[in-house]
């Protein structure tokens, strides 16, 4: 098991600086990042689907049903190029909104406890800045997705930075 860590540990040093650069990448340019991943993911279907069409012509089984995964693999490739910014954009405007009716059900819970005399002002300013939150992710779902995608890239370089000073500590000790 310690040798099989030993090796794991070899390549620290390689993990943290590509972790440390693709996270400034996603910090600098989120936008391209991401467009490089969907057109990865649709380059991946339109291969395979190519792929078998290739198979099926070099086997020469040209059966109508033999082109259909090759097919079916190259449309879920446009697909994904056609509807990856309107299915990320719809999952931040659906948190959005289970944002925004939490906010305004804590506000209304804060008012009713106001009346009764047991409300704090902190939890009024929470439950406005969840509508404030979940209304800025309903307004602009996208950058949301942009900001979320950069929150990672913040990780991956805290991440990359520390992989690296871990590694630097263990290679003097």
């Amino acid at each position: 098991m310690e040798e099989f860590m030993k090796k794991m540990n070899q390549y620290d040093l390689l993990r943290g600086v590509l972790a440390t650069i693709l996270g400034l990448v996603i910090i600098w340019r989120p936008g391209m990042v991401f467009n490089g991943i969907v057109y990865i993911i649709a380059a991946y279907f339109a291969l395979m689907g190519l792929l078998i069409l290739y198979t099926v012509l070099r086997e020469k089984d040209h059966l109508a049903g033999s082109y259909a995964p090759g097919i079916l693999l190259l449309l879920v490739a446009l697909a994904v190029i056609v509807l990856a910014k309107p299915i990320v954009a719809f999952i931040p405007f659906l948190l959005g909104l289970f944002v925004v009716i939490g906010g305004v059900r804590q506000l209304l819970q804060e008012i009713q406890l106001n009346r009764q005399g047991l409300a704090g002002t902190g939890w009024f300013i929470f439950a406005i800045l969840m509508i404030i939150a979940g209304a800025v992710l309903l307004l602009n779902p996208f950058k949301s997705v942009l900001l979320m995608f950069r929150i990672f890239g913040v990780i991956a370089v805290i991440v990359g930075i520390s992989t690296m000073i871990r590694y630097r500590q263990q290679r003097v000790s």
